[in-house]
C-alpha cells in the first residue's frame, strides 16, 4: 500500500506526468469523446454520457477547452474532410504528410528546435506533450544537437537559469499562459537567446499544447506548420 497523503501523491503526479490528476482524467475522456465524434454516429448526449457526463453543456465546455472547438463543429469538421482514405488514422497521416512537406520547404536543413514551458521552465522531448509529438515526430524536426540523445532518454528536465542557452534551439515552441513574445524580449534572460533575437518563437498557451491524442496532434502539427511557413 502506498504511504502517500492525496496531495502528496497529486504532487508527484504531475511531476511526471505534467498534468494533475483531473486534468489527466479529462484528457482520456475527451479523446475517447474524439473518437466517437468521428468513427460513429451517436447523439453528443449519448457521447457525453459513455465518457462520464450527464450534462451536455458541461461537456461541450471541456470538450472546447481541449480542442479549440465545440463536439458539434468538431464532427462537422471531420465530415468535410475529403474523404480520400476510408480510416481516420490514414486521413490524420496524411494531413500530417502534407503539413511536414510544407515544413521542410522552407526551414533550412540543420535548424534546431526546442519544445519549452516558462513555469519552471522544462524542457520535453518527443513523447511528453507539449507540442514534442507535433515537432518531432509529425514534422520530422530535430532539438539541438549537444542535447539530443539527454533528451530522448529522459524526454523532461527541469532547467536553470544558466542551462537555458544550452537547451534552446533556433526555434523555440514555448508554452506559456502568461507571456507573449515581446515580453520574452524585454527579459533579461530570454532576450540573449538567437530564437528570440530573430522573432523565431512560437508561443501558445498550455490548453494547446498539452494533449497528444492523434487529433491534438494533428491540429498541433497544422498550427505550427503555418506558423513555420510564415515566417
Amino acid at each position: 500500500m502506498l504511504r502517500y497523503s492525496v496531495s502528496h501523491l497529486s504532487a508527484l503526479f504531475k511531476k511526471k506526468t505534467g498534468y494533475s490528476l483531473i486534468d489527466y482524467l479529462i484528457r482520456v475522456r475527451m479523446e475517447k469523446a474524439a473518437s466517437l465524434l468521428v468513427e460513429t454516429d451517436r447523439q453528443l448526449r449519448e457521447i457525453a454520457e459513455s465518457v462520464g457526463y450527464r450534462e451536455p453543456y458541461y461537456f461541450g465546455r471541456l470538450f472546447k477547452k481541449v480542442y479549440g472547438i465545440s463536439p458539434a463543429r468538431f464532427r462537422a469538421t471531420k465530415a468535410q474532410t475529403p474523404q480520400t482514405a476510408d480510416r481516420p488514422a490514414t486521413i490524420i497521416g496524411s494531413s500530417i504528410a502534407a503539413a511536414k512537406e510544407r515544413v521542410h520547404k522552407v526551414i533550412p536543413e540543420g535548424k534546431s528546435f526546442s519544445e519549452l514551458t516558462d513555469k519552471q521552465m522544462f524542457v520535453y522531448g518527443d513523447n511528453f506533450g507539449r507540442g514534442g509529438q507535433a515537432v518531432y515526430q509529425a514534422l520530422g524536426l530535430k532539438p539541438p544537437a549537444a542535447i539530443a540523445k539527454t533528451l530522448q532518454e529522459k524526454q523532461w528536465l527541469e532547467l536553470s537559469s544558466e542551462l537555458l542557452s544550452q537547451y534552446a534551439g533556433d526555434y523555440i515552441i514555448l508554452t506559456s499562459n502568461s507571456h507573449t513574445l515581446e515580453d520574452l524580449k524585454k527579459d533579461p534572460l530570454w532576450s540573449s537567446l538567437d530564437a528570440v533575437k530573430n522573432n523565431h518563437v512560437y508561443v501558445w498557451k498550455e490548453e494547446r499544447s498539452l494533449y497528444y491524442d492523434p487529433i491534438a496532434v494533428l491540429s498541433q502539427t497544422e498550427e505550427i506548420a503555418d506558423w513555420l511557413t510564415k515566417q
